[in-house]
């Protein structure tokens, strides 16, 4: 996530296993910070009681630091949300209910959103998929939002009109070609409207996938 200064804040993750199921003993709470302009890390010292962690949701905070939320973690999923900031971190709250593997998209409010995901993990990919979505506020508030048809693994995108596009991912019946809209104006999900000869659906199912907004203002959706 790209700070305030321009620094890039990378936070956690895991170095073996394979996607979805990453070896516990490889998960780290190391955070580094990346320098672009010379090109160079350095470590950045994260609060004391932030652990191991991966798949978690990440976004930049009004501040100019980065708010991490959530996770999978050594011994199953988190609800804890951190600030991280150059000079002064800390933890700033918990979530509803543990996530991980959510798709998730800074919102220009200053929120972060985490949209579906897991809240149980069964240690082979999968687990209880979340039926909502969690807002998480600047000062670590919280609300929930109930989503028409919950998944994992997707990707969201912000889009030039202010919705943000939550595309593919995964459910009880496998991996997915369908997306929704959701509005933050109106805090609510949508399914697509197509128009003309356009689709309501992705060629291709797909999960764990990127999905970019261009300068058109469309989203580029790739892997």
């Amino acid at each position: 996530t790209v700070i305030g200064d321009g620094r890039v804040l990378i936070a956690g993750g895991a170095t073996r296993g394979s996607p979805g199921v990453p070896d516990p003993a490889s998960i780290t709470a190391e955070v580094d910070l990346y320098d672009p302009t010379a090109g160079t890390f350095t470590v950045f010292t994260a609060p004391s009681d932030f652990t191991e962690r991966v798949y978690h949701a990440a976004g930049p905070s009004p501040a100019g630091g980065v708010i991490v939320a959530g996770g999978l973690g050594k011994f199953g999923p988190l609800d804890d949300v951190y600030k991280f900031d150059p000079s002064a971190s800390g933890a700033l709250g918990k979530l509803p209910s543990p996530r991980w593997a959510s798709a998730n998209v800074a919102l220009p409010s200053g929120s972060l959103a985490l949209i579906g995901g897991y809240t149980t993990s069964d240690g082979m990919g999968g687990g209880m998929l979340a039926t909502d979505a969690i807002i998480v506020n600047s000062d670590g508030s919280t609300m929930s939002l109930t989503m028409p048809a919950p998944r994992a693994f997707a990707a969201a995108t912000l889009l030039a009109d202010g919705t943000v596009l939550v595309s593919g991912g995964v459910d009880t019946t496998g991996v997915l070609d369908s997306a929704l809209l959701f509005d933050p104006s109106s805090m609510s999900f949508s399914a697509l409207s197509p128009s003309a000869d356009g689709r309501a659906s992705m060629q291709t199912p797909r999960t764990s996938h990127t999905a970019a907004a261009l300068p058109s203002g469309d989203a580029f959706i790739f892997g």
